[in-house]
C-alpha cells in the first residue's frame, strides 16, 4: 500500500519589489508621509501599474522618472495618492471616541475658550476620507447646540490627500452601509432621501469645509 503524499499548502507567490518600486515607496513617504509597509508592496505595485497603463509607460523606472521630473511630477503624484489612499469609514464609527469628544474634549475646550471670552469652535477633521466621520462631528455639534453649545458657533475643516474622496464628501450622498449606525431620529433630522441614497442636509453641510491637504506639508 502506498500512502498518498500530503498536498503542499497553496500559498500566494512571494512578491519581490523592484528597486524602482522601492524608490516610489520612498518618494511617497518623503512627500506625503505615507509609508507602504512590505506587506503592501504588491498593492503599491498594482496601483503603479494602473497609472503606468494610463500613461503608456512600460517600466517602473519610467514611472519613477515621471513622478520626479517636472512638469508632470506633482499632478501624477496626486493621481497615485488617489489610488493608494482609499479609506473605509462610516457614520458614528467609534462610539467610545465620540463619547470622549462629547464628555471630555468638548467641555475642556469650551472652558478654555470661555476664559478668552470666545464662543466659537474650529475643529479639524484630518484624513476625512469620504466625509462620514466629518459629518458625524458636525451632527454631534448641532445636537449639542441645543444645550451646552447654545449661543456658540462652530465650523469643521475637513482635509484629505485623496481628491476623489473629497469630491464624494462634498456631494454628501451615502448608501445604507455608511449610515447603518445612525439612530432613526438623527436620520430624519439630518438626512433626506434622494434616489437610493441618504443625502446630508444643507444645515449639516454649511458647517463643514473640505480641502485637499497632506499632513506632512509645512503649511499643515
Amino acid at each position: 500500500m502506498i500512502a498518498a503524499a500530503a498536498a503542499a499548502p497553496v500559498t500566494r507567490a512571494q512578491f519581490t519589489a523592484s528597486p524602482s518600486l522601492m524608490q516610489v515607496r520612498d518618494l511617497i513617504y518623503k512627500t506625503a508621509g505615507i509609508f507602504q509597509s512590505n506587506n503592501r508592496l504588491r498593492f503599491l505595485d498594482e496601483q503603479c501599474h494602473k497609472r503606468m497603463q494610463a500613461l503608456g509607460l512600460r517600466t517602473m523606472r519610467d514611472y519613477f522618472d515621471c513622478l520626479t521630473n517636472k512638469p508632470m511630477a506633482r499632478g501624477e503624484l496626486s493621481s497615485l495618492l488617489n489610488e493608494i489612499t482609499i479609506g473605509e469609514t462610516f457614520f458614528f464609527r467609534n462610539q467610545p471616541q465620540l463619547e470622549g469628544i462629547r464628555n471630555v474634549v468638548l467641555p475642556r475646550v469650551m472652558e478654555a475658550k470661555s476664559r478668552m471670552h470666545m464662543r466659537h469652535l474650529r475643529i479639524w477633521s484630518a484624513g476625512c476620507s469620504t466625509g462620514e466621520e466629518t459629518y458625524t462631528l458636525a451632527i454631534i455639534l448641532l445636537e449639542e447646540s441645543k444645550s451646552r453649545l447654545k449661543g456658540w458657533t462652530f465650523e469643521v475643516l475637513a482635509t484629505d490627500l485623496n481628491q476623489r474622496s473629497l469630491a464624494a464628501a462634498e456631494v454628501g450622498g451615502y448608501g445604507e452601509y455608511s449610515v447603518r449606525n445612525i439612530e432613526p431620529p438623527l436620520r430624519e433630522r439630518y438626512f433626506r432621501f434622494e434616489g437610493n441614497q441618504l443625502q446630508v442636509t444643507p444645515e449639516v453641510k454649511a458647517k463643514v469645509r473640505f480641502t485637499r491637504l497632506s499632513l506632512s506639508d509645512d503649511a499643515a
